[in-house]
């Protein structure tokens, strides 16, 4: 059963922006992460330089999504390449 989540604005904005094979890609990811999938693939880990447990799974090779919990819901954060995801939504 999937969990609530939510797309930050400036997670949709981004989306809107990528071809539609990588938005299919970023959705997956999302639809995995809300379902609780422990697919290895994903390589969801806590990112270590935030004071806020803020997690991240992996779309493909080069790039990576970024969420945290709030409550019972998964706040989607950021989606773009390895490096640049880790900044700040």
């Amino acid at each position: 059963m999937a969990q609530e989540f939510e797309l930050t604005p400036s997670f949709k904005r981004r989306l809107k922006k990528k071809p539609v094979d990588q938005q299919q890609a970023v959705m997956l990811t999302v639809a995995l992460v809300a379902e609780g999938s422990q697919l290895p693939g994903l390589q969801i880990k806590q990112l270590q330089y935030s004071s806020q447990k803020v997690f991240s799974a992996r779309i493909d090779r080069a790039n990576r999504i970024t969420f945290h919990r709030e409550g019972d819901k998964i706040v989607f954060r950021n989606h773009c390449n390895h490096d640049a995801v880790y900044r700040m939504p």
